[in-house]
This record gives C-alpha cells, structure tokens and sequence, in this order.
C-alpha cells in the first residue's frame, strides 16, 4: 500500500473543514441575505480511481462505509455507478448535496448563529432598508452586536429625527442609553449615520471617533486654552496663569505686546516676568482654536517648538492661520550649540513646507535630508535655561 493513499480520498470532515472555511469568510451569512448560492449546492469528492481502487480495495471499502448510513445528516450523497478496466463497475460516492442554507449550517454546528443573523437581519432592516449593504459586508459584526442592537437602534432612531441637535452626549435622552453607551460605540453608530443620514447633516471635514461629535452636530467639550501672563500689571483679578474655553479666550483684547507659544507646558511655566506678553501653552498640531481671537493679529507673535522636522511643520501649520509669526530658538546656531543634547526622531515628516523662512527652510532642508545626522532632533525643553533667557533678552528690548 501507497503511505498516505487514503488522506488523497475526499471525506465528510473534508467537506466540514471547506464549508467551515467559507463560512469564516461571511460567505453563508451573505447568502441568507442575498441568496447568492444556487441550491442544492454540491460538494464534489475526490474518490478512488481504477488502480488506486485495486490496490487499496479495503481502504476503499472503509472509505465508501463513510457515506452510508447517513439518515442523521444534514446533506445528501450522490452516488454514482463507475467501470473501472481494472476493477470493473463499481458505486462510488461522487459528492455530498446540501438543500439549504440551513442543512449547510447545521453540518458545521453553526445553526444557532444563522438563525440568530437571520433575526437580527429582520430587525435592522424592519427599521433601516438601506443598512442592508453594511450587513452584507460585516456580518459577523452584526453577530457581536446582538446584546445591544435595540438600543443602538433606538440611537440611530433619535439621530433621524434630530439632526445635527446641537447638543451634548450627556444631553441625548432615550430609555436605557446612557452617555457611556455612546461613547463606546461611537464607531458603529458613524457607519450606520454615515449611510442613513442626508449629506447635508454631515461635517465631512470631521473624521473617525475622536470627530464624531463634530461630524454630526453635537457640541464637544470645548479645548481649554491655557497661558500665563508675563506682566503683572496685566494680571486678571490678580490672577496670571488661566484657562478658558477658546470663546472667552477671543473676548478677552488683553493689552499685550508680545504672545508666544510653547509646546512645552515646563518652559512655559519658566518664563520669566516680561512687560507686556503673555505665553500659550501649545498642543502641537491644530490652531483652529485661536482663529477667531482677532487681537491676536495685532501683536507680535513668537512659536517656539522643537527643532525637528515635525516641529517645523508644526510652524508651517501655525502661519497659516499667523503668517506674521516670528520662530524662537528654532534656528541652526541653537541646534549646533546644543548638538550633545540630540536625540533621533521617531518618525520623521517629509513633507513641502511652504510658510517657512529663508533660514528655517535651509534647517529643515538639512535636517530632510540628514546632512546633520540621521533624524536629528533637539526638544525644547533640553535647550539651557541660561541660553533659553539670553535669547528672551535680546527680542524683549
């Protein structure tokens, strides 16, 4: 006997092992609800030839033993008369015939889940026809949802009915749905408003979950915009170091000179009292906040951020919406000066940067193109305090 003949021979666990891989794929689940698949489907077997079948006849007999006696299976076998030269006409299963959706799913224990996609289906559909395609592509994820498809039902009721509400999360009243809820399937629920949602109640320019409150009109928890000012005769009710939300923050007009910005929150609590300026604790990228405090066109304006290709990108990004900006300790001679003090960018930014100046675009050409090192980087924070004051001395005259 040829080792390894009888694994060459089709057999129900085969055929269980082929099915159970198409339905990982979602390829039954898609069927129930697009009937897809011509019924009865047939699964064809590989069975024993002339030779094979002469030399391994009790192999084969075992083998054939495996498709008789199949009165408690979910399928049928086709059986078919075949003259071998050598063996001469023999009945052979030629392959396993299934009726249904249901016959398949009950073959690989998977009865209970098609039953459960199939109610779900009816559920979602009852209430939203046009969610059928998000179905058809996620259906297991329907699977997973089951525990709470009636509430976020109800949520994609509310949402129809109000749109862009112009309220808080927390504000959202509907039975049995809290805020956390929400929250925690912010993802699914931007899907299904995604597709169930005119266009004109969707903020395009938003994305992904952190935008989700802004994509479809509810209010977010306003950024803060801390500073510190540098002046004592321009302190607030003797308050220096505030927070506000960005609209009180552009009604404020403070008679200031001078603002600068510092990405790092430990050199802005270290500047010392200048007269007439302030310091903004910056948040990297993103300024949009400080649009609409129009005084601030009016002053002298000051961004210091690390000396790295994000950080000039950053800068980049900055005069966009403060083309005026001037650049503090971002130049070559503080880099060079602190060369011990290097550390290699993670994941540099290799992009055209079209606001910058002369000097600044020479510095981030060198730092692109590694002539100085590879990824070189110099973070703020690790600039001396005494050269950090010295350069403070010379544009605070």
């Amino acid at each position: 006997m040829k080792s390894g003949r009888k694994t060459e021979w089709t057999t129900p666990d085969d055929i269980k092992k082929l099915i159970l891989r198409k339905w990982e794929k979602g390829v039954f689940l898609q069927d129930s609800l697009r009937h897809t698949i011509p019924y009865p489907l047939k699964f064809t077997l590989k069975h024993p030839q002339g030779q094979a079948l002469s030399e391994n006849f009790g192999s084969a007999i075992k083998w054939t033993k495996l498709f008789i006696n199949t009165d408690n299976q979910p399928y049928t076998v086709q059986w078919c008369d075949i003259n071998f030269r050598e063996v001469g006409r023999n009945t052979l299963p030629v392959a396993l015939l299934f009726d249904s959706e249901l016959s398949v799913a009950s073959f690989i224990n998977r009865k209970k889940e098609l039953h459960l996609f199939q109610k779900l289906t009816k559920e979602v559909l009852l209430v939203f026809p046009k969610l059928e395609d998000w179905i058809f592509n996620k259906p297991f994820v329907l699977l997973e949802l089951a525990p709470v498809l009636k509430k976020l039902i109800s949520i994609t009721e509310w949402i129809l009915k109000h749109p862009r509400p112009g309220i808080y999360l927390r504000q959202v009243s509907i039975t049995g749905v809290d805020t956390k809820f929400i929250e925690t399937h912010k993802k699914i629920l931007g899907e299904w408003f995604d597709i169930l949602l005119d266009s004109q109640h969707i903020d395009f320019s938003q994305c992904g979950i952190k935008g989700f409150e802004k994509r479809y009109g509810f209010l977010s928890k306003p950024p803060m915009i801390r500073f510190r000012i540098l002046d004592p005769s321009l302190y607030i009710n003797g308050l220096s170091d505030l927070a506000l939300p960005p609209d009180q923050f552009s009604n404020l007009d403070l008679n200031a000179d001078q603002v600068f910005i510092s990405e790092n929150d430990i050199n802005g609590l270290c500047f010392p009292p200048i007269k007439g300026a302030i310091v903004l604790f910056g948040r990297g990228y993103g300024f949009e906040y400080l649009v609409d405090a129009r005084w601030l066109y009016q002053k002298r304006i000051w961004y210091w951020g690390d000396i790295d290709t994000h950080g000039f990108a950053i800068l980049n990004q900055f005069r966009m919406f403060f083309p005026n900006a001037k650049s503090f300790l971002m130049d070559r001679n503080t880099l060079i000066i602190h060369k011990d003090h290097w550390v290699e960018e993670k994941s540099p930014a290799y992009v055209k940067l079209e606001n910058l100046t002369d000097d600044e675009s020479s510095l981030y050409r060198e730092l692109v193109t590694e002539s100085l090192g590879k990824a070189v980087r110099l973070e703020q924070e690790l600039i001396s305090f005494e050269y950090f004051e010295a350069a403070l001395r010379v544009i605070s005259v």
